[in-house]
């Protein structure tokens, strides 16, 4: 009996391991070339994933939208509208989940992403951008 629900366990865990995979992850993808774009952020969370956006001096969330893992090495973005936030541009981009990079599907632009544990440490860099344009404006 016991070896029954040592195994009744186990595959339970495997099965919870593979959905949401990337929850509780997040991202800020470097573009290869910095002075062009700005960095772009992403926050997985329940099967879904949501862009912050700086406004002013203000943190904004997109509602959550749900990705597509294809297979193990890919996570590609579902084209979204909805609102004021015009998601149609993600819809074209994908992760490699081995290299980090984040490819457009429309141009050939690449960011290359670093991994976040938890979301305060993505929002704390957020914030850090905040602060330091509040340093540099003078009114």
């Amino acid at each position: 009996m016991k070896k029954l629900l040592i195994l009744l366990f186990s595959i339970l865990i495997s099965n919870n391991s593979f959905a949401g995979s990337a929850d509780g992850k997040g991202l800020e993808c470097i573009h290869k070339s910095p002075d062009d774009f700005p960095s772009q952020f992403i926050w997985f969370d329940k099967d879904s994933y949501i862009i912050p956006f700086i406004r002013g001096y203000k943190l904004d969330w997109t509602p959550a939208h749900p990705y597509i893992e294809e297979g193990a090495k890919y996570i590609k973005f579902i084209e979204v509208t909805d609102g004021m936030y015009d998601l149609i541009w993600w819809g074209s981009k994908t992760l490699n989940r081995d290299t980090l990079l984040l490819t457009s599907g429309v141009s050939s632009q690449t960011w290359q992403c670093n991994i976040f544990n938890s979301k305060q440490q993505l929002t704390e860099s957020l914030f850090d951008e905040i602060r330091a344009a509040k340093k540099t404006n003078k009114i």
